[in-house]
């Protein structure tokens, strides 16, 4: 009998559900509920090249999620004696650190005391790419999974590749003639045509600027969420754009209203566009190349309403993460948060805004909690005095940054956050 090769298993589950998702929901369910068997299938080999089947001893099984997003699924897979090891999201819009924690333990992987032969990493994220170059330098087979867009040099650098619709027909049992019904015209490079989603797109930018508008903002990770209820949705690539970022393009150009914050190179979320927001349709969430960490605050002048220069505002944004609304606006939510019981407030700081205060979930939670951390009667006093001990917790976290505000900074940022003084009458 040939002897079972001794595997390690490395799962990114939010990669893996949701590409599954993009494919068949019915696959993905299977994925996250049914475990063993498509373990199963691995230990039996069948993933392999060509026609010779070995079988394996999957003796490290690691499964990697989010546990907020996830956190009902994290049952089965420990019943199916896999290690779930939670990696929450580390900011604001969600994003965790699972692929670099499994990239740390894979490589601890190659130390250890049991030499395992083989590498399975069920994830199609190219950056996994150098951590299999360097297990093929130290003589490790890999296997990973790959769909019809992934990178060419992640195929290439693995041993045995599971394209992830086989993985869905073969390993979730997903009926293979019933998938191919469902799904659209390809076209030479495996993806559907774009212009076949003309509709789609329509609807689609419609539907997302009305949640934007209901919740404030979303998360990329969440914004398949709004699409999987459109019926041609599944295994579209993106209504044939191929990438969430090229929908994206096609969505703003039809909803000008909205803007997207970029976390690099990829979206970070979408939101409804403020004033202070520049014309193009993507915000960096990161300091511009070239600015030190030493540099001041850019020199600005003011509107006549005391909302500083975009450019200000940006700055502002970019050190502490205080919201871009303009004066105005900023005004009304210290009207709202004023009127509006402490104890509430005390607990709505991943609530929905205030009713009334006319700004997201994201700028309500980030006053909301500056107050909070401000002082123990922090909401008590009228709307200027919540604008001044807001205009105090900005002053200071601006010093924590390396960037302690000038004494123009600081007439800027009172005009901005208390308002214009008001001239004496004759």
């Amino acid at each position: 009998m040939t002897e079972p090769l001794r595997a390690a298993l490395f799962i990114d589950f939010d990669n893996v559900y949701l590409s599954l998702k993009q494919i068949d929901a019915r696959a993905a369910t299977t994925f996250a509920q049914r475990p063993a068997m498509w373990l199963d299938w691995l230990e039996a080999g069948r993933h392999d090249a060509g026609d010779r089947k070995r079988p394996r001893r999957v003796l490290v099984r690691n499964c990697y999620l989010n546990p907020a997003a996830f956190h009902q699924q994290r049952a089965f897979f420990t019943r199916a004696a896999f290690n779930v090891i939670d990696c929450p999201a580390l900011t604001a819009r969600g994003k965790n650190s699972a692929d670099i924690v499994m990239a740390m333990d894979i490589l601890d992987g190659i130390q250890h005391p049991t030499r395992f032969d083989e590498f399975i990493i069920l994830s199609s994220d190219a950056d996994f790419t150098p951590v299999l170059l360097r297990l093929r330098a130290n003589d490790r087979l890999t296997a990973v999974l790959t769909s019809a867009v992934t990178a060419a040099a992640f195929r290439e650098a693995c041993d045995s590749s599971i394209d992830l619709e086989t993985f869905a027909v073969e390993a979730l049992g997903l009926d293979a003639d019933d998938h191919r019904r469902r799904q659209p015209t390809q076209v030479g490079d495996h993806r559907p045509q774009a212009a076949s989603y003309a509709n789609d797109v329509d609807e689609a930018a419609r539907r997302l600027v009305e949640e934007v508008r209901r919740y404030g903002e979303i998360a990329s990770q969440d914004i398949f969420k709004v699409f999987t209820k459109m019926q041609r949705f599944q295994g579209s690539f993106w209504f044939g754009m191929g990438t969430l970022k090229a929908l994206l393009d096609k969505i703003v150009e039809k909803q000008s209203d909205l803007i997207v914050e970029m976390d690099g190179s990829l979206p970070a979320l979408v939101r409804l566009r403020g004033d202070a927001d520049p014309a193009s349709i993507y915000v960096s969430q990161s300091l511009p190349s070239g600015n030190p960490a030493s540099d001041a605050l850019k020199a600005s002048e003011t509107r006549s309403d005391g909302t500083p220069e975009p450019r200000f505002v940006d700055d502002v944004y970019m050190l502490i993460g205080a919201p871009r609304l303009s004066a105005a606006r900023y005004r009304r939510l210290f009207e709202v948060l004023a009127k509006a019981p402490a104890d509430e407030l005390l607990l709505a700081a991943a609530a929905p805004p205030p009713k009334g205060a006319g700004v997201s979930r994201r700028d309500a939670s980030f006053v909301i909690s500056s107050l909070t951390n401000s002082a123990d009667d922090a909401f008590e006093g009228d709307e200027y005095d919540l604008a001044e001990r807001f205009l105090k917790t900005v002053e200071q976290a601006l010093t924590n940054a390396g960037h302690p505000p000038s004494e123009s900074d600081k007439a800027i940022l009172e005009n901005w956050l208390l308002g214009p003084e008001e001239e004496d009458e004759a």
